[in-house]
């Protein structure tokens, strides 16, 4: 169930089962699909999919390294997907730079400025 036929989807790389689920309603409300993954390997799985065109990652995410997030944010690249980095950290700008991501936005998120990005990358 995606925006209109052929719309691709949205990645959300988070482990935290209360934030997946609050960002999956909000993302729903405007129509997009959102599949939700916990690991490098169901990232990596979701991506050989090609069903997507942005990845939303969680850096604070417990278990994946930086070298680990930084092979997921090449590998959405080379599947040609917009990548949003999520942090609590407001340090990461530099390392926005330096992966070539497309956004990043600071957790807690504001809800409006999610579905803008998302909405400016989507569409």
């Amino acid at each position: 169930m995606g925006r209109a036929p052929g719309v691709k989807g949205i990645i959300l790389v988070e482990e935290r089962l209360s934030i997946a689920e609050l960002l999956k309603i909000v993302l729903a409300s405007r129509g997009h699909r959102l599949e939700v993954v916990g690991t490098a390997a169901e990232t990596l799985h979701a991506f050989g999919e090609g069903s997507h065109s942005l990845v939303l990652i969680d850096l604070d995410a417990d278990g994946m390294s930086m070298a680990t997030m930084r092979r997921i944010v090449d590998a959405a690249h080379s599947q040609r997907m917009a990548v949003v980095l999520m942090s609590t950290d407001y340090d990461t700008r530099p390392l926005m730079r330096e992966w070539g991501v497309a956004a990043w936005l600071p957790m807690p998120f504001d809800v409006d400025k999610l579905l803008q990005t998302v909405d400016d990358l989507v569409d």
